[in-house]
């Protein structure tokens, strides 16, 4: 177990989400980056590295879930969704999968940090938890296209040279897999950087997809000051409070809070935890090592 909220807590905690308990099963990508924004912004956020040291005793203190498994596997485990919204009501499971859980569309940790949001809300006004299922996927060098109103699609259209009176209606559901392939071979046809260019300083709402090395010094980041001197993200979105510091604790190692846990969080006494830890219930590498933090 490791606990991944950052030391730069201000002083007077006034982090947004101070107080808030989250526990993330450690998985792929979009889950611990669900995890470091919510603790970017004040959660206290307990990662579970191996489900064979897991008490359900923890999810009782958590107000929410992440769940990064494929589907059915939170189940197989034996504390799925259902049976965590039992046991605990008030929890609120954030499920991330390549898909989501039933569906066909993509989207990613962004979606599932304002679904926490939103349930944390909900859950204020009627007392009750429940499930978020976001779907997640991974892209290369790619254009992002939003041109919904009829004047961006209009202007989208115009810069890339394609007749809207050949082509089916904007709106025009039925047609969207034909448009969709129409749109893919045609922004084949130029680079990433040749197409930003050519969008440059357009409404037609096309903005290019950065490479994670390229986030820190675009231009738009570098305005707003979205990283820190040494490329290191900040929390965002912006507040008007003001910036908050940057998070300086490194990433914790597996097992580094575990002994923290199971005494704070499960409430066993030190000797009970180390006797797990002596029995091989519960795994540290360093084992005994760890005596020394409590």
């Amino acid at each position: 177990m490791a606990n991944v909220t950052p030391s730069s807590i201000d002083a007077n905690g006034t982090r947004p989400l101070a107080g808030v308990r989250v526990v993330e099963f450690a998985g792929l990508a979009p889950v611990p980056f669900t995890g470091m924004m919510l603790a970017d912004f004040g959660a206290d956020v307990v990662r579970i590295d191996k489900v064979s040291d897991f008490s359900t005793d923890v999810l009782g203190r958590a107000d929410v879930v992440l769940d990064p498994y494929r589907p059915g596997v939170l189940e197989r485990l034996g504390f799925g969704p259902d049976v965590i919204l039992k046991k605990f009501p008030r929890s609120i499971v954030a499920r991330l999968t390549g898909f989501g859980q039933n569906g066909d569309f993509a989207g990613g940790a962004m979606f599932a940090v304002v679904g926490v949001l939103m349930a944390l809300v909900d859950r204020a006004r009627t007392g009750k938890g429940q499930i978020i299922d976001v779907a997640m996927t991974s892209d290369g060098k790619f254009m992002a296209v939003g041109a919904i109103e009829p004047q961006f699609y209009a202007e989208l259209m115009r810069i890339l040279e394609l007749d809207t009176s050949s082509l089916p209606n904007q709106m025009d559901m039925s047609k969207w897999d034909e448009m969709r392939a129409l749109l893919a071979t045609t922004f084949a046809k130029r680079t990433r950087d040749e197409w930003t260019a050519l969008f440059a300083g357009t409404d037609a709402c096309v903005t290019p997809v950065l490479e994670l090395e390229e986030a820190a010094e675009a231009t738009h980041n570098r305005q707003r000051a979205l990283f820190g001197p040494a490329g290191e993200p900040r929390a965002a979105p912006l507040l008007s409070a003001g910036p908050l510091p940057l998070a300086t604790r490194p990433e914790p190692s597996v097992g580094e809070h575990t002994m923290d846990v199971l005494t704070r969080d499960c409430g066993f006494t030190v000797k009970d935890a180390e006797a797990l830890v002596a029995g091989g219930a519960v795994h540290i590498p360093g084992g005994k090592d760890h005596k020394a933090r409590l």
